[in-house]
């Protein structure tokens, strides 16, 4: 009977002590977890993801009519997140849409009745329309796209993009405005830069009482350069909300770092005809 009633002070005794020696190992596993910073797998990083469609408006100046073939075109540029691009291309029923790209972006397909669609393989005939913007933060890309089978397309004028989310459906009004500047001799154009370089050269011609303007997308604390070598023309630099920041005026160049993110225009004039050609630079950060 006494051995009896020694086992079960003794079975008791281990019991108590497995159970507060858990809990001792317990409370020294979570300290040593906060001092060596171990993460619980249950936590998980925030993974970056396109949205169903794109959630703003293209302005005019970012649209760009294109004739794709079963050879590959190729489209470079800059982009930001936030801001979009397109591509027009007329198609035929029955053709393939292939595009392939190694830079982050989000991409967009919208039909000729401006339905999106997620499939390679088109079903109408008419304008198609390839939406891009930057998955995160700013990029520079190369998009490869070609059209499979009934060989090449014709050329079709733009047509209006579809609406996006979260975009206003605009109201009709009997007198129709411009889409881009109220002035009907302004021409605008996008500056694109070759993968990487950070400069390009920029010709062309301008008319008495006409401005040119050319647009590239650059980051706050860019430094910008645009150098005259060829003409005798007038250059404003104006910042994405329209503020003039820089001028060429009977000098050869001008240097300036950027304020803000978003479109920098440089706008060409000149008081004669002239043909001009223009060095313009922005390294990267």
């Amino acid at each position: 009977m006494y051995g009896d009633f020694f086992m079960k002070k003794t079975g008791l005794f281990l019991l108590l002590f497995l159970l507060t020696g858990c809990e001792i190992l317990s409370e020294h596993w979570r300290q040593l977890s906060k001092t060596m910073n171990i993460v619980s797998s249950s936590s998980s990083n925030k993974i970056e993801q396109c949205g169903e469609q794109p959630s703003g408006n293209i302005a005019s100046s970012n649209i760009k009519l294109i004739n794709l073939t079963a050879i590959n075109t190729k489209e470079s540029g800059q982009i930001r997140q936030g801001s979009y691009l397109a591509y027009q291309f007329p198609a035929k029923a029955g053709q393939q849409l292939n595009y392939r790209t190694e830079d982050n972006l989000c991409i967009w397909v919208y039909a000729p009745d401006r339905q999106l669609i997620k499939t390679k393989d088109l079903s109408q005939t008419g304008q198609y329309t390839i939406v891009l913007t930057a998955l995160k933060g700013a990029t520079t890309f190369d998009l490869k796209m070609s059209l499979g089978s009934h060989g090449a397309t014709v050329k079709q004028p733009l047509q209006p993009l579809p609406p996006f989310a979260n975009s206003p459906t605009p109201t009709p009004t009997p007198t129709p405005t411009p889409s881009i500047s109220p002035q009907a001799n302004n021409a605008t154009e996008r500056v694109k830069f070759d993968p990487g370089a950070t400069g390009t050269t920029v010709t062309g011609m301008v008319k008495p009482a006409e401005k040119r303007q050319y647009k590239l997308e650059c980051a706050a604390g860019q430094k910008m350069s645009v150098d005259v070598t060829e003409g005798t023309v007038d250059i404003n630099i104006l910042d994405p909300n329209g503020k003039n920041i820089g001028t060429i005026k009977n000098s050869k160049n001008w240097q300036g770092e950027l304020p803000i993110d978003g479109d920098y225009t440089i706008e060409v004039s000149g008081s004669k005809a002239a043909n001009f050609k223009l060095n313009v630079d922005v390294p990267a950060l």
